[in-house]
């Protein structure tokens, strides 16, 4: 995979971490954790990656040959009596845009997309300087991929690589 998970920072959790302090009643306490972690093609529904593969396909003359899937969570957890509750997924931070930037070996690389499979739905994200939900920087000179988000599910970064194959839409299963 071209996506280094490991090294990722996300800006913006302190906001989003003030913004559910009033849901914490007196004697809790909590945080709130990102977790973006690569996920094998076989961890992903057959749907899902028959969407992304055509939604990254789309328009292109160039196929994508590589599709990395990233699982991006946000964790709400509350300690009532020192015992961690379990956590609650916050899938939408709303007007709370959070900046992910993702290392990525361009190395070989072109025509570079990010997607995001949220609720049913596949997007492609606008490559633009915005910071708004649905948009990415692509920062080839610094081999990072910046991503703004407020909905949190399934991601991929698509690619073509020099003189492999295109991708097609997994088999029906």
């Amino acid at each position: 995979t071209a996506v280094k998970v490991e090294e990722t920072v996300v800006k913006n959790l302190d906001v989003l971490t003030d913004k559910y302090k009033e849901t914490v009643s007196a004697g809790e306490s909590y945080k709130v954790e990102m977790a973006v972690e690569a996920k094998k093609d076989t961890e992903i529904a057959t749907a899902t990656q028959n969407k992304m593969v055509k939604e990254a396909n789309q328009g292109e003359d160039a196929k994508a040959t590589n599709i990395d899937f990233l699982d991006i969570v946000i964790k709400k957890t509350i300690t009532k009596n020192s015992v961690e509750q379990t956590p609650e997924l916050i899938t939408d931070t709303g007007s709370t845009v959070m900046e992910i930037i993702i290392p990525f070996n361009f190395t070989g690389k072109t025509k570079v997309k990010v997607l995001r499979e949220h609720n049913g739905v596949v997007e492609k994200f606008n490559e633009t300087t915005t910071g708004t939900d649905g948009t990415c920087k692509i920062d080839k000179e610094n081999g990072l991929i910046i991503l703004y988000a407020t909905k949190f599910s399934t991601y991929a970064v698509s690619y073509v690589a020099e003189g492999e194959k295109a991708i097609e839409e997994p088999a029906k299963p």
